[in-house]
């Protein structure tokens, strides 16, 4: 019988259920471009509301992805609102989704508290989701890890951080399901599992909860990072790694509970930490605190971006002390990409330079489409006509003064075979402009598409503006906002039209290409 809820639990895990699954929301979404390692996707998925007054929805960063999305969410009472993303983190697994709450008619929004604090080993915990595409599915477990090592998908894979481990026997669709207490308080966010166990694994709100407040605050969000992938590793892999009976017994005094430290795995090159990291560097101290968690060191980095750390490490029994300068990660995390006949490029992402060990620089082909054939997916572009490209501005650049049809070499190579550089010639075909192609232009989270003079006054353009517009010559377009993705949703809405840019009339394509890289050209 000590194995019964009493009555008083029974009501407290109701009054929770009650609360929470009047927050969760299951989310429809399409990825209709390849973007970074992932492909196009349509799917179902969780996601719940932590901000009733702006209208926020966290869910995961694989749910959202790291390209153009289009989505909705269904309340529990089956309004369906459309929403767009406000933030997708360049590493962890999670990303806010906006919508907006005056459209929601039938329901008085809530939203669920963020506890990170409270995930303990034997915690029991509840899940509300989208399991299997049902909707409001109530799934139990306990927390039996809090210091479990991220997985290693085929695809997105976050590091950096450590996960809560539970036998919730979730399943597709179950993510970005709130991970809740007897109290109804979130304490984690569902983002994996294994299929043929009954073991999911939670993402710890601290990041989370870090970026709401600041999204909350309407400030730009901050994350530091110094290229540098980390791995908790037990004490006794540490001893391995010659780490000296003082710095175990000072960590373990401090720390009663603390079962391991945290270890460089692996040190890009190029990067922050090239030449200052080793792979095998125990951490200890970072900015003069010891280092228990990765919630410290990543705390300390996204505080100081463009500052530079002390960061103290053991290396074969000895103690080194190296200043390192904290990166942006906003400045390795593409935001805009190239397409031309269905070929999808965009700078190298830290996603794809960690998984393979790369220095974040490069041109990466995320989808070949016909113009690169033989060119496969995932080859980093060297060269073009026998110019470095070593980032998509100037690769843009090469591009616009190759004449048309004429057959350049293009010079690549792929991630797993990094040393042997190929070459294919591709011809430049750019007549296609001519011939009634549609002309777009994307950069992350706006897509423009030209319009005629008579359709622009039929949208609500102002003589005043059809008459300068008519004024430039016979090729002049006009271009509206087709979607948006977020990140800037009061700036542009669907079908404004976009009449100048920094005062400047706005009526041909090369106005728009000369912005410093900031917007590319798609065909």
């Amino acid at each position: 019988m000590a194995d019964v809820p009493s009555k008083g639990e029974d009501e407290a895990w109701q009054s929770a259920i009650e609360k929470v699954r009047k927050c969760v929301v299951s989310i429809k979404y399409q990825r209709p471009w390849r973007f970074d390692r992932e492909f196009c996707d349509v799917g179902e998925a969780t996601g719940f509301v932590v901000d009733a007054q702006i209208g926020l929805i966290l869910t995961n960063r694989h749910v959202i992805g790291p390209g153009p999305f289009r989505g909705s969410i269904v309340f529990e009472n089956n309004e369906e609102l459309d929403v767009r993303p406000v933030y997708r983190d360049p590493v962890h697994d999670f990303g806010f989704l906006k919508f907006e709450p005056k459209s929601l008619k039938y329901m008085d929004l809530i939203a669920v508290e963020l506890a990170p604090g409270l995930a303990t080993v034997g915690t029991e915990i509840k899940l509300i989701g989208n399991d299997s595409g049902e909707s409001g599915s109530i799934l139990s477990g306990y927390i039996s890890r809090v210091d479990r090592n991220t997985l290693i998908y085929s695809q997105y894979t976050d590091f950096n951080t450590c996960y809560y481990q539970a036998n919730a026997s979730a399943s597709s669709g179950s993510s970005g399901s709130p991970v809740f207490n007897v109290d109804g308080l979130a304490i984690g966010l569902q983002a994996g599992g294994i299929s043929n166990a009954s073991t999911d694994y939670f993402l710890p709100l601290d990041a989370p909860q870090r970026v709401l407040k600041q999204i909350q605050n309407g400030g730009e969000v901050k994350r530091g990072d110094i290229q540098t992938v980390f791995k908790r590793k037990p004490f006794l892999g540490c001893q391995h790694l010659r780490l000296s009976d003082k710095w175990e017994s000072l960590f373990r005094k401090t720390f009663p509970n603390l079962k391991g430290l945290i270890v460089a795995e692996k040190v890009l090159p190029e990067g922050p930490s090239d030449g200052k990291l080793e792979a095998g560097d125990i951490l200890i101290k970072i900015n003069g605190k010891l280092v228990d968690q990765f919630l410290c060191l990543n705390t300390v980095l996204d505080e100081n971006v463009g500052q530079t750390v002390s960061v103290l490490v053991a290396r074969h029994g000895c103690d080194i002390e190296q200043d390192i300068a904290v990166q942006d990660l906003n400045e390795i995390t593409p935001s805009c990409f190239f397409s031309f006949d269905r070929t999808i490029l965009h700078d190298i992402s830290y996603q794809v330079a960690h998984r393979y060990g790369l220095a974040c620089s490069g041109v990466f082909v995320s989808d070949p489409g016909y113009f690169l054939h033989p060119i496969r997916r995932l080859a980093i572009i060297d060269s073009v006509n026998h110019n470095r490209t070593p980032n998509l501005v100037a690769f843009v650049q090469v591009m616009k003064e190759i004449p048309v049809g004429t057959s350049v070499p293009i010079k690549y190579w792929y991630p797993d075979s990094r040393y042997n550089l190929e070459t294919a010639v591709v011809t430049i075909n750019r007549e296609k402009l001519g011939q009634g192609v549609n002309l777009s232009l994307r950069r992350l989270p706006v897509e423009l598409q030209p319009v005629k003079i008579i359709d622009a006054r039929a949208i609500g353009v102002s003589e005043e503006w059809i008459e300068k517009i008519q004024n430039d010559p016979a090729d002049a377009y006009m271009f509206k906002v087709e979607r948006t993705w977020g990140q800037l949703p009061d700036q542009f809405q669907k079908e404004d039209v976009l009449l100048s840019l920094d005062g400047n009339l706005v009526t041909k394509l090369s106005a728009l290409e000369a912005t410093d890289g900031k917007i590319f050209l798609m065909w």
